[in-house]
């Protein structure tokens, strides 16, 4: 596996005893789900190559595609092409419908003006007036610009069985509709064609980022360790995610949000910068066992605070630093990068003295970005995130 996690500041291994079993009942309750059905099912090479087609045609006769997506799935969204989208091309894909600001829709319709435009519209389990508003704007927009039956040619429909507006507007304007399977949720849909779609309209190949995927959800790793990430955040109950890396600043907010809507109190800081941010961490000891939260009126207090580090071991680019206290050695701005990635989960001495404070922690590593990496660092975590929430069921 490409993919990495590193619990050993997570606490004491002798509480992971209470949890014994649940790994293996949550995997297998996992397992009857359709998104991780679907991503080893017989009829996947089929599947891939529709979507591609899709998405390939409305990379053709696009420029600038809005894709209309809310909640976890624009998240979803946001974070691969933070990750995964070439910054030179000249494709433009906007995710868009998690606001009613007038400025946020002035800015989308000077993106989308004298362009080639096109929408993928995705909606889970119901949806909000923000994402309906965004969708009727667009397409209104596609409308008057192309015609009916062009505006249809230049828009795809994701959605669940569930959703309400997009569905039915779908049904009534023969627009090319994908249905998610009933028991997929927002939460759980990075290798369905919620995420798919849009990453192969973006350029990036599907093919290898599905089979990142597929090698991780069938990995001998969870008959091994792979679970105990994903135990240690159940027993704590609260996280804070440290995002150092551009790339992956929307992949952090994606399991946020995926994590929130598990139970877990999570919240992500974008360090160095939001330090100050991190929540306090008391009566831990140098070894950082049985960390509590102690923010004021923290409903986890009692549980304990989890630091989430994800982390690309080697950046696409580097920077050469001049010579200055608390530069590099060597002047790599990278190297500087993981020093103090590293003391932000193992203080020293004088910092512990000094903010009173460390913290239990656990470390994800890639080794790289590509899409096959982040396939695989996708899958650990949703994967992860369905034993957290299963665990949490379990205790409750």
């Amino acid at each position: 596996m490409s993919i990495t996690a590193d619990n050993s500041r997570a606490g004491d291994p002798e509480r992971l005893r209470s949890l014994r079993g649940v790994s293996g009942a949550a995997l297998d309750s996992l397992w009857e789900q359709s998104w991780i059905k679907d991503t080893i099912g017989p009829d996947l090479d089929g599947r891939l190559r529709d979507l591609d087609a899709l998405a390939g045609e409305l990379r053709y006769k696009c420029d600038e595609i809005v894709v209309v997506a809310e909640g976890a799935c624009g998240r979803m969204i946001q974070g691969m092409l933070d990750a995964l989208h070439d910054p030179e091309d000249r494709k433009n894909i906007t995710v868009f419908g998690d606001t009613l600001s007038a400025g946020d829709y002035t800015d989308l319709l000077n993106r989308m003006e004298n362009r080639n435009c096109g929408m993928i519209a995705v909606a889970g389990t119901g949806e909000t007036a923000a994402l309906n508003t965004a969708f009727a704007v667009v397409r209104n927009i596609l409308r008057d610009r192309y015609g009916a039956s062009g505006a249809v040619k230049r828009s795809i429909v994701i959605a669940s069985p569930r959703s309400e507006y997009l569905l039915k507007e779908a049904d009534a304007g023969s627009m090319r509709l994908l249905e998610l399977a009933d028991d997929i949720r927002p939460e759980y849909a990075s290798d369905t064609a919620a995420m798919l779609v849009p990453l192969m309209a973006a350029g990036v190949s599907g093919e290898e980022y599905h089979q990142g995927f597929r090698e991780m959800a069938g990995s001998t790793w969870w008959d091994a360790d792979a679970d105990r990430y994903s135990l240690w955040l159940s027993l704590h109950g609260a996280e804070d995610i440290l995002c150092w890396q551009k790339e992956l600043s929307g992949l952090s907010e994606w399991l946020s949000e995926v994590h929130r809507s598990a139970g877990i109190d999570s919240q992500v800081l974008f360090m160095p910068g939001e330090t100050r941010r991190r929540r306090a961490a008391a009566g831990a000891g140098l070894t950082g066992a049985g960390t509590k939260s102690v923010m004021p009126g923290d409903p986890h207090a009692g549980r304990g605070l989890l630091t989430t580090q994800i982390l690309m071991e080697r950046e696409a680019a580097d920077v050469m630093l001049p010579a200055f206290p608390g530069a590099d050695p060597e002047g790599s701005l990278n190297a500087m990068l993981a020093n103090q990635a590293a003391e932000s989960l193992s203080p020293s001495l004088k910092d512990l003295m000094r903010s009173g404070s460390c913290w239990d922690a656990s470390q994800i590593s890639m080794s790289e970005m590509t899409p096959y990496e982040y396939g695989q660092l996708t899958a650990f975590l949703q994967i992860s995130a369905g034993i957290t929430e299963y665990a949490l069921r379990v205790e409750k």
